[in-house]
């Protein structure tokens, strides 16, 4: 076996194993003033044990074993040659006690190192590369293919209910689109008749002040619509209430105006300044909610409205409440511009 393919560990082990070869080698020589070619044969069953076990043993998986086999194998060779006096060299030494340090030495120093370098890698090694069963890969195999079908089905589940959700929203935003139009078909239907049906009027000095209390009739009609709609409970208040409310103290003063039959220049220019400031607090139910109001948090009872106040008014009014608020403000506004007109022709 090549050392390069060792693993670093091993590696490591093989050379404080050599390191320590020499050590031994030279204190032993040292101590016994011997030569140290001699020692090195004398311990030369360390090094042969050495090197059997990293090149021979170590590739072909450790078994527990050798552990313990292995360290007893050469110096029991060692201790044979000896004992035969085959070689002179080996003959001429105290072969027992050297083969019991020899024994000693790969059991005392040796065993720890190897068994600490080698045996849990290669332990590892051979759980790793213990063969799986054909079963084993079948069931890994179908597996895998359970959780890519999972994985697919649950992309194509995000994908439906992505598009389910795309859809409920098309359908309601169509919806909303399409009430919108029916609503203000309503309301260009309302305010063309009510613009022909003032068309047909007259303002004379006969039916000025009969026409000058319609206005008042419609402007009470819309101040109630006013307060049922924001009412406190509702999440109005008193001074929202008073923003979009035409001022009774307006429409009232029409009977002071024209409890005498002659109307004059000073009257005609207060009742403008009156007419003017109506018709201005009108035009206000023309807006949206977010420019004059702001309903107070968590009502009693919910409106039907814009959550943002986009609305207009005049359309929360409607919505909530069943009295003919478009025709009420129509009617006085289309009164409003006609007595105003009355007025600057005649007196002006």
């Amino acid at each position: 076996m090549d050392i390069r393919q060792l693993d670093p560990r091993e590696k490591s082990a093989l050379i404080i194993s050599f390191i320590l070869y020499l050590l031994i080698v030279m204190f032993l020589s040292a101590s016994s003033d011997t030569q140290i070619w001699k020692v090195a044969i004398g311990t030369s069953p360390i090094i042969l044990h050495w090197i059997v076990f990293f090149f021979f043993v170590v590739p072909r998986n450790v078994k527990a074993w050798m552990f313990w086999g292995l360290p007893i194998l050469f110096p029991a060779a060692f201790f044979i040659i000896w004992s035969s006096g085959s070689l002179p060299i080996i003959s001429q030494m105290d072969g027992a006690m050297l083969t019991a340090m020899n024994i000693f030495i790969i059991y005392i120093i040796n065993v720890p190192i190897l068994f600490f370098f080698v045996r849990k890698i290669k332990t590892k090694i051979i759980i790793k590369e213990e063969p799986r069963q054909e079963n084993d890969l079948e069931k890994d195999h179908y597996k895998q293919l359970a959780e890519n079908y999972f994985h697919e089905n649950q992309q194509y589940a995000d994908q439906v209910q992505t598009l389910s959700k795309d859809a409920q929203d098309k359908e309601l935003y169509k919806q909303m689109a399409h009430d919108y139009s029916t609503r203000n078909k309503q309301y260009l239907e309302q305010i063309t008749t009510l613009q022909a049906k003032m068309q047909k009027i007259s303002i004379t000095q006969e039916n000025f002040s009969l026409t000058l209390r319609s206005i008042e009739d419609k402007c009470k009609g819309i101040n109630f619509v006013v307060g049922r709609v924001y009412s406190n409970k509702k999440g109005g208040s008193p001074n929202l209430r008073q923003k979009l409310t035409v001022n009774r103290d307006l429409y009232n003063s029409f009977s002071e105006l024209t409890a005498t039959a002659e109307m004059d220049k000073e009257k005609a220019d207060k009742l403008l300044i009156i007419l003017l400031k109506i018709q201005r607090q009108l035009e206000i139910l023309e807006r949206p909610e977010w420019e004059i109001i702001t309903l107070q948090r968590n009502p009693l009872i919910a409106l039907k409205r814009d959550s943002e106040g986009k609305d207009i008014i005049l359309e929360v009014l409607e919505k909530n409440d069943k009295d003919p608020i478009v025709d009420y403000y129509a009617e006085a506004k289309e009164v409003c511009i006609k007595l105003i007109e009355y007025l600057k022709r005649t007196y002006e």
